[in-house]
């Protein structure tokens, strides 16, 4: 081979490796814009004890949507400004779904019930006992047929697109009690954990609107859209991720701090 054929293999070589990386990184970047597929997974919702899948009083469909215990195959990966983007109907009258007219329907539903993915970091929130945690136990909801036991109730997250964040720029994300029954390892230690220490989580589960909280709009949230409910979680550490079901934290923190 002549000089100019080693150059080429060389620096073809080297091109085809580059264009490989670029296209690995393209396609971990998250999207912009959450997925309207055609054909979306069907959800899977079991009575849990005495609450039934419609939960009690309230909007049955919503809490339906809320009450899902199915996982995704796969998420996407989306940006902050995809959820911000989403039509948002801050002044809605009713917050019946049976009740909307069926062009607002059609709109919530599009970009509804899509398995996504969203980074970034948990909001240090102060709850009812004074200190700062990583999640906050709800009271009575409809959806959880107004439960108040510990296990009954939703724990609701707040994802920030930086650790400096407030939270009136977050995603708000829950846990609820259906799917924190199947994962042991999903506790508000590691949560208060995973907020103290600004670890860059990952939030993945099904995209919901939520008309309920129109108040909470740029004061604890960004929009009315969530990730609700949550079906996996997961830390980075040491530039790798993993689910928080098995990770045990090294050391103690003080919630107070």
């Amino acid at each position: 081979m002549g000089s100019t054929g080693v150059w080429c293999a060389t620096a073809c070589t080297a091109l085809a490796v580059s264009l490989m990386a670029r296209s690995a990184a393209l396609a971990q970047s998250p999207s912009p814009h959450i997925p309207t597929p055609a054909h979306k997974q069907t959800p899977v919702v079991v009575a849990f004890g005495s609450c039934g899948p419609d939960g009690k009083a309230g909007d049955p469909d919503e809490n339906h949507l809320k009450n899902r215990t199915d996982t995704a195959t796969s998420y996407t990966a989306v940006t902050f400004g995809a959820f911000r983007e989403l039509f948002d109907p801050a002044t809605l009258e009713d917050s019946s779904r049976a009740r909307w007219p069926h062009t607002l329907l059609q709109q919530i539903e599009k970009p509804e019930g899509v398995p996504v993915s969203l980074t970034g970091f948990l909001a240090q929130v102060t709850n009812a006992d004074g200190l700062k945690h990583g999640a906050r136990p709800e009271g009575a909801e409809a959806t959880n047929c107004r439960l108040t036991t510990p296990t009954k109730v939703d724990w609701h997250l707040w994802v920030l697109p930086s650790a400096d964040s407030l939270r009136r720029v977050s995603v708000v994300a829950e846990i609820t009690p259906r799917l924190r029954a199947q994962h042991a390892g999903w506790t508000l230690t590691k949560l208060d954990r995973i907020a103290h220490d600004r670890i860059p989580v990952r939030v993945s589960g099904w995209t919901l609107f939520d008309p309920e909280h129109p108040d909470q709009l740029a004061q604890t949230r960004g929009t009315l859209w969530e990730i609700h409910p949550i079906d996996r979680i997961e830390v980075q550490l040491n530039g790798h991720w993993q689910t928080i079901d098995s990770w045990q934290p090294s050391g103690t923190t003080k919630k107070g701090d």
